[in-house]
């Protein structure tokens, strides 16, 4: 398998059913499978693989459409919708001379 060896939008077709608990639009994003002194290198989240397999979003580009029209949204987070619901808009402006 070439799994992550190029930029690709790697986990778009599958996300529903192997991350389901964690569907969000970057499933929709590239990415590819870096060096570990890569800067932006992330550890695999595969168990045993953390210290092994790294990568990254940041060195592929993303393809506008596919993630205009992903289909993984972030599940809505109840206890985030409380507290925002506690705000309220000040109404105020920035002072002009700043």
């Amino acid at each position: 398998s070439n799994y992550g060896d190029f930029c690709s939008t790697w986990d778009m077709a599958n996300c529903g059913t192997t991350y389901a608990d964690q569907v969000d639009t970057w499933c929709c994003t590239s990415w590819c499978y870096v060096g570990k002194a890569c800067v932006s290198a992330v550890g695999s989240y595969n168990k045993g693989m953390e210290d092994t397999l790294f990568f990254s979003y940041n060195v592929c580009p993303d393809d506008p459409v596919k993630v205009g029209q992903c289909p993984w949204k972030p599940a809505a987070d109840p206890s985030k919708a409380a507290v925002q619901d506690a705000c309220t808009c000040l109404d105020a402006k920035m002072p002009a001379d700043l």
